[in-house]
């Protein structure tokens, strides 16, 4: 038998009743919720620091639809239990609940934070995490990972970040999958105690873990790079990157590689469209063996459709590319060309 819980928004006050420890739980939250109720979809939980923190492998919780404000509608580590899962077979799941919009708001904080202890096998689907109260740039990112791994991300709507929307630091074999990423790096300015964005500042995604997968997502109107890539053997296929780097500077769609980061090794890109970015795909610093192959790639400038710096052995093939400021710049070593055509 399955116990159903819930955190809604609804009011009232009951017992609190504790959940069964045997059987996987369905648990709801809802913002008229209270964190005495049972968890039930009739008497959900009040707050998502109360409600993730009772999860465990296995359980799911549906985030009734309305906007979470304050400290304690995050999901965060370093205030309270984020529970994992034991497989992908038996994670835990916290999502949106089906035909309503759950939107995490949190106040000049990161909305997602996670990196006190791994989490592993814990989803995250179906949500909307929205930056538009953060005014600092000692907010990094408004989805904050580091040294995490098996996470995933799907149908999350990241937005409005002050500075980046994911920020994944180390860790390995986390995903974000049909995701959408989009004007962040707001406040269209670089420098300054307060200042973010703007330049080469303010990402859809800075990555620099290994074995990342970065698939299916919409990314645009990003101040910065659409994705700024290190570490090896991630993974970047059939994203949709426009329009981003509206405050100036480089920022081309993809960035692979980074000079404090010693290697890249390994990297993926294919199946992508990309178009309208300051630039295409940058294979840059301490990039090798990089694989870059039937992406679309048009109307990007003043940078190339493909540029290759500092990086040694990319293979770049069957990429149809046209109305770039430049097709491809190979400043690299050993770099294979082949098949590019308009």
């Amino acid at each position: 038998m399955v116990v159903v819980l819930a955190v809604c928004a609804c009011g009232g006050r009951s017992s609190p009743t504790s959940p069964s420890s045997g059987s996987p739980l369905t648990a709801y939250v809802s913002t008229t919720g209270n964190d005495r109720n049972a968890g039930t979809i009739g008497a959900p939980w009040l707050t998502l620091r109360y409600a993730v923190s009772r999860l465990k492998a296995g359980d799911t919780l549906y985030i009734r639809g309305g906007t979470y404000t304050g400290s304690a509608n995050t999901i965060d580590d370093s205030a309270s239990t984020v529970p994992g899962g034991a497989s992908w077979e038996t994670p835990v799941t916290v999502a949106g609940y089906s035909g309503e919009t759950a939107i995490i708001q949190p106040p000049g904080i990161d909305g997602i934070h996670l990196a006190e202890s791994g989490h592993p096998y814990l989803i995250l689907q179906d949500l909307t995490v929205d930056g538009s109260l953060g005014t600092s740039k000692s907010i990094s990112a408004i989805v904050y990972l580091e040294n995490q791994t098996y996470v995933r991300f799907l149908r999350v709507e990241v937005m409005n970040a002050w500075v980046s929307g994911f920020n994944i630091f180390g860790g390995s074999f986390n995903e974000v999958i049909d995701c959408n990423v989009h004007d962040n790096g707001r406040s269209g300015q670089e420098g300054g105690p307060t200042a973010g964005g703007g330049g080469n500042f303010g990402y859809g995604f800075y990555v620099t873990g290994t074995d990342t997968l970065l698939e299916a997502n919409d990314v645009y109107r990003n101040g910065g790079y659409g994705f700024q890539i290190a570490n090896d053997r991630n993974t970047i296929r059939k994203n949709r990157i426009h329009d981003n780097g509206v405050y100036g500077g480089t920022n081309y769609a993809i960035d692979l590689g980074l000079g404090y980061v010693a290697t890249t090794k390994g990297s993926l890109v294919y199946d992508n469209l990309i178009y309208n970015n300051r630039g295409g795909i940058l294979v840059y610093s301490n990039s090798s063996n990089t694989e870059v192959h039937d992406n679309t790639i048009y109307s990007n400038a003043p940078g190339e459709g493909i540029r290759i710096e500092f990086a040694s052995g990319a293979r770049v093939r069957d990429n149809t590319m046209y109305d770039n400021a430049a097709e491809i710049v190979d400043l690299g070593a050993g770099t294979m060309l082949s098949n590019n055509h308009p």
